[in-house]
């Protein structure tokens, strides 16, 4: 067996042929100790998160792409397609009259949580619907319905948890019908897994003359 020398405590050592040209280390603690080593000797660059300013320290190895985020949050909220321009208060007036007779606060399952909420909007008026989406962003979309006669439908609807907030902020003091349910919403947005506000949701959103015994209980 071939003698290697260590690169890290410069002591002889023995290895089979087959590792006489791959061998570096006597020992797991001197292969560790180098690993240190080599990380410490690698400096790390500063960045700054585009969406909350604080400083972010990475090896120039880790960043992907040219936009460096600090936490996992940052990265989401920069997914957000975020309106044109904020909506003065007399569009935020009429847009929460809009949602009180044309909008819907559910919530869904997503990954990693139990509760996704998210806002709908829905209407046979393309140009309304238009005109809502450049208000509060979000992803609009065509929905046809089963029935030939029937016009199709167009859909704007916003899960992005920090355009949610900003939504139902800035409808919040002009709507009449659907106080409650921005209050469920706003309890699904900072518990996920809030059980008692998800089943109130449910009630609200009921669509019939009597809600089924397991809804009707709900408060």
């Amino acid at each position: 067996m071939p003698d290697i020398i260590c690169e890290q405590c410069q002591k002889p050592f023995h290895v089979p042929p087959g590792r006489g040209k791959t061998a570096r280390w006597c020992s797991n603690e001197c292969s560790r100790a180098s690993g240190k080593g080599r990380k410490q000797a690698k400096i790390k660059n500063h960045y700054t998160c585009p969406m909350c300013g604080k400083d972010v320290f990475k090896f120039p190895s880790w960043v992907q792409g040219k936009a460096v985020y600090c936490s996992r949050r940052c990265v989401d909220d920069a997914k957000i397609k975020w309106p044109k321009h904020k909506p003065t208060d007399p569009e935020w007036a009429w847009l929460a009259g809009f949602i009180d007779g044309e909008g819907t606060f559910t919530w869904g399952w997503a990954r990693g949580t139990k509760h996704q909420p998210r806002m709908t909007v829905s209407n046979t008026n393309k140009p309304v619907m238009e005109y809502i989406n450049d208000l509060v962003g979000g992803s609009p979309r065509t929905e046809i319905w089963r029935i030939n006669r029937w016009r199709p439908s167009y859909k704007v609807t916003v899960s992005a948890k920090m355009l949610l907030r900003w939504i139902m902020d800035g409808i919040g003091p002009y709507v009449r019908l659907k106080t409650e349910h921005i209050k469920c919403m706003r309890a699904l947005l900072d518990n996920p897994f809030d059980e008692e506000a998800a089943g109130r949701l449910k009630f609200l959103n009921y669509r019939g003359s009597s809600p089924p015994t397991d809804l009707a209980s709900k408060p």
